[in-house]
């Protein structure tokens, strides 16, 4: 996809806030606090649902939940069209890759050329490490829905360990 495409795709991603982690296709649905290796980060169109999705691999290397193991593979997705939540989501994840406090007046700066890198064959952001905290909630229809709150890595040498 060239950067115009992407632009086209993602238009009003420059000006949104950074969002909170709900909504989405997560593969973690269990509670807890982890310390992830981000691998992969890429666009596709869905087979199974309408849209293209932004998303990423990664690699527990420290976790709160003993039913997550470390050096598990997961990935966490959103739909990129949504422009409420995928978008705002997508917008948090990328601020926390790159060093960013999510809620701080600096994320909302990441943008299009940011994305743009992210999903590139280089990969810049394989091999950096970030926070990523899941919560439960019920919605109002009664339905389980996973929060997915992404932060910059507190210590990466001690994740490591």
């Amino acid at each position: 996809m060239d950067k115009e495409a992407l632009k086209n795709m993602f238009a009003g991603f420059n000006d949104c806030e950074p969002g909170s982690g709900s909504g989405g296709s997560p593969k973690i649905t269990i509670e807890g606090s982890y310390t992830v290796e981000i691998g992969e980060v890429k666009l596709k169109p869905s087979e199974r649902y309408s849209g293209t999705y932004f998303i990423v691999e990664f690699k527990v290397l420290k976790s709160s939940n003993d039913r997550i193991y470390r050096d598990s593979v997961y990935s966490w997705s959103h739909n990129a069209l949504e422009k409420h939540y995928g978008q705002r989501n997508i917008k948090m994840f990328l601020a926390a890759a790159l060093g960013l406090d999510p809620q701080s007046p600096e994320a909302k700066g990441v943008s299009h050329d940011d994305l743009f890198e992210a999903v590139s064959h280089e990969q810049p952001l394989r091999g950096l490490t970030v926070q990523l905290t899941v919560s439960h909630k019920v919605t109002e229809s009664g339905r389980d829905f996973w929060v997915h709150e992404w932060n910059p890595a507190l210590n990466t040498e001690a994740a490591r360990a």
